[in-house]
């Protein structure tokens, strides 16, 4: 507290926010509307700390605007969380994409969260037309239909199952075997499925 009493009100803010932070204080000063902003501060010791500034309380002395109360809330440990999970998202991500497997993740409803190239190649695919589809509009209707339900029954029952499917693919016989394991939010709760598959491709001989 004593660092900050008498300082300017800028001199804690990162240099890459103090354009931002000024703007917010001018109009906090106009008594102006302020949007929502996220500010990095860093004290003394180094240490940075990051403050959701939702907006100010003006101060009014006799009909004039003597000083306002800018209020904030501390986020700093959500921020890092925030880091550390994407940091962990890009390194599976970075894992899934290299195994030889077909891999993916599908929620209840049959959209393709995930998907690496093995996945996408063996439904004649490219990755970026399979995450944020979902299954109908991937696959064919009959084969789609078959998946849904099966990813459905996993999530219900929150066990893992295993399945042998085949799927007529471009006049090539693609065979699935399919190992499904249910895919768990922090509360415990089954949201989704992470399928790795065995994929076999018979050639059209004829």
């Amino acid at each position: 507290r004593q660092e900050v009493i008498g300082e300017p009100a800028l001199s804690l803010v990162m240099p890459y926010h103090r354009d931002t932070a000024e703007k917010l204080l001018n109009q906090s000063l106009a008594d102006q509307a302020t949007p929502e902003a996220e500010i990095d501060l860093q004290g003394k010791d180094g240490v940075r700390t990051v403050l959701l500034a939702p907006g100010h309380v003006p101060y009014y002395v006799d009909g004039d605007l003597k000083a306002v109360l800018v209020t904030g809330t501390d986020i700093t440990d959500r921020k890092w969380a925030e880091e550390a999970l994407r940091q962990s998202e890009d390194y599976y991500r970075v894992i899934l994409e290299s195994v030889r497997d077909a891999v993916v993740v599908i929620d209840s409803e049959g959209r393709y969260l995930f998907a690496n190239s093995g996945a996408a190649a063996s439904v004649g695919r490219d990755v970026s037309q399979m995450i944020g589809k979902t299954v109908h509009d991937v696959l064919p209707r009959d084969f789609a239909q078959n998946r849904l339900q099966q990813v459905r029954a996993v999530i219900r029952s929150g066990k893992p199952a295993t399945d042998l499917s085949r799927l007529v693919l471009d006049g090539r016989q693609v065979w699935y075997h399919q190992h499904i394991q249910p895919l768990k939010n922090a509360e415990g709760q089954v949201h989704g499925v992470l399928e790795r598959l065995d994929v076999l491709v018979i050639p059209d001989l004829a």
